[in-house]
């Protein structure tokens, strides 16, 4: 039991002296009933000054200004109805006495403009401004704050389960779901019945010592085993104890005992049971090993983080980081690292993916340029037009047949001299973006830098990364110049700078496919200087350069 107030022989702490002692705490206001004593959550009695407001300072802090004078804000007649009863119950506790500005403050209200320099008109999208939206904001700030707070309070006290067993000795600990909508406080058994098809739902248990929901996985309760197979009841033919696996999933890392099916596929005794690895796919779990699993990823997890990689550039490491945050955020490195399970399970998850969408069997050695995405718009030969008809189009119509494409360096996408994989390869090597590697291989080994040559171009400086010391020190590729979709097969690397002979390679590789359109329109930063033996190079590779006509133009 807590010591009473009225105890001599304990002393009691004030918890709150350093707010009263704050120069921001005003006296209390006339209208606020005197109060001796304050009670905490833990029903410990802390006594107060008389004449000491605790909230003076919320209650006297200036309310926000209308940006546009005699804005109107649409009211809402329930609710402040609602405001109303609340601040009959407990005056002290809404009112929000407005001081009056100072001069300066209503000159800066009435004109903001004053004294600063013009600036571009912001576009407004929305009709009601942002300082009355504020202002609507404040008057339900302390209603907000205590319904929030109240999410977080004990649980109110019941002699029946909530859920659905229904039991009459109802008793701590208590259970609710942090991820389901307006969650009851449950039991042990419930929770885990109510989860069944959500084993990754976050709970909350209720620590009656530390007196706060704290928050934890189904994974962490003995009873809790996810069954795969029979609708998530146990296997009745298995005799194996559940699997300790690590799973991670969109909301975070969970540690869950895991019980594989025995049955024989299709009831057939003749056949064996369903591989645990297939278990896991067809339950929507990507394994992270493909002999025995001892992790697995959700298939949503994988699809968010691929998502977050295209709109937000996250690294592998950063959406590991925050998954453990959102297991623990108090000491999330006690969640072990698992960035380098997730980058070589994405590998493959985005591998079939591209697979499927192309409507082709995931295997190496795939056809040149096939999980490639063509551009719909543009000419592409034998697929939507055929280029023995480009001779017949009227002379003001033969620019329909004209393919558009730009060439361009990327200096960021490098890699520095770091330890690697030998035996590593690429899954999907020429059928995607980037040219054919051995072949690309052996041109690196004929090649031959050439004498530096003088310039006339006076930024001419995509060469100038010939001394990085790294393994790569960028990229180069080919892509449609109206729709900036990539050519299958028209990037490299670039092993030192953006030399000529890298990027002729990269145009006959990315271009191979289009040599039999007759009209081609190229663009590159710097074509000034690329031009100039062009066509020597175009022959070098086996191309006619009389056979097609090339405009130029030199991009920015």
């Amino acid at each position: 039991m807590p010591p009473s107030a009225s105890d001599p022989n304990n002393p009691q702490f004030d918890l709150f002296a350093v707010a009263r002692n704050h120069p921001a705490i005003l006296p209390r206001t006339a209208t606020s009933p005197p109060s001796d004593t304050s009670h905490t959550g833990d029903g410990l009695s802390v006594p107060i000054p008389n004449g000491i407001d605790l909230f003076a300072a919320a209650r006297n802090y200036p309310r926000v200004q209308p940006s546009v004078p005699n804005a109107h804000i649409p009211s809402n007649i329930a609710l402040e109805n609602y405001l109303q009863g609340q601040a009959k119950a407990d005056p002290s506790s809404l009112s929000h006495p407005t001081p009056a500005p100072s001069q300066g403050e209503r000159r800066s209200v009435d004109r903001p403009d004053e004294g600063a320099p013009p600036a571009k008109k912001a576009k407004v999208n929305n009709i009601i401004p942002v300082g009355s939206r504020l202002e609507a904001f404040l008057k339900c700030a302390i209603v907000a704050q205590t319904e929030l707070l109240a999410r977080e309070a004990c649980p109110a006290p019941s002699s029946t389960c909530a859920g659905s067993c229904g039991k009459q000795d109802f008793r701590p600990p208590f259970y609710r779901c942090f991820d389901c909508f307006h969650p009851p406080t449950v039991c042990e058994e419930c929770i885990i019945q109510d989860h069944i098809h959500n084993p990754f739902h976050r709970i909350e248990v209720w620590d009656p010592v530390l007196r706060f929901w704290q928050r934890r996985s189904l994974g962490s309760l003995k009873k809790f085993v996810l069954n795969l197979g029979h609708g998530g009841k146990p296997c009745k033919v298995t005799s194996k104890t559940p699997r300790p696996m690590t799973l991670i999933h969109g909301q975070g890392i969970a540690q869950m005992n895991v019980q594989f099916c025995a049955c024989p596929e299709d009831d057939d005794i003749t056949k064996p049971p369903v591989p645990d690895t297939v278990q896991l796919l067809r339950f929507g779990l990507f394994p992270g090993t493909w002999d025995i699993p001892r992790s697995a990823f959700s298939v949503n997890g994988l699809r968010d983080y691929h998502l977050l990689s295209l709109q937000c550039q996250i690294t592998g490491l950063d959406y590991m980081k925050f998954l453990q945050r959102s297991t623990d955020n108090v000491v999330p490195v006690d969640m072990k690292d698992r960035s380098r399970e997730l980058n070589n399970t994405m590998r493959e998850f985005m591998f079939l993916r591209a697979t499927r969408r192309a409507g082709i069997q995931p295997m190496q050695g795939l056809p040149a340029g096939s999980l490639g995405v063509l551009c719909p718009a543009c000419p592409q030969p034998y697929k939507n037009m055929d280029p023995a008809d480009q001779d017949k189009r009227p002379e003001k119509e033969k620019y329909l047949d004209m393919f558009f494409h730009t060439v361009d360096g990327n200096f960021h996408s490098s890699q520095k001299m770091k330890p690697m994989d030998p035996s590593d390869f690429s899954l999907t090597n020429v059928a995607a973006y980037y040219a054919e590697e051995k072949e690309f291989s052996h041109f690196q080994k004929e090649f031959k830098p050439p004498k530096k040559e003088p310039t006339t171009c006076h930024k001419f400086g995509a060469m100038g990364y010939s001394r990085f010391g790294g393994r790569i020190s960028g990229t180069v590729g080919l892509s449609c110049a109206r729709h900036m979709f990539l050519l299958p097969c028209g990037s490299i690397d670039l092993p030192r700078g953006e030399a000529f002979a890298y990027v002729d390679y990269c145009m006959c590789s990315g271009l191979a496919p289009y040599f039999t359109l007759c009209r081609h329109c190229s663009g590159y930063d710097i074509n000034c200087q690329y031009t100039i033996c062009c066509d020597n190079d175009i022959s070098c590779y086996g191309y006619d350069p009389g056979a097609f006509y090339i405009t130029l133009w030199q991009g920015s």
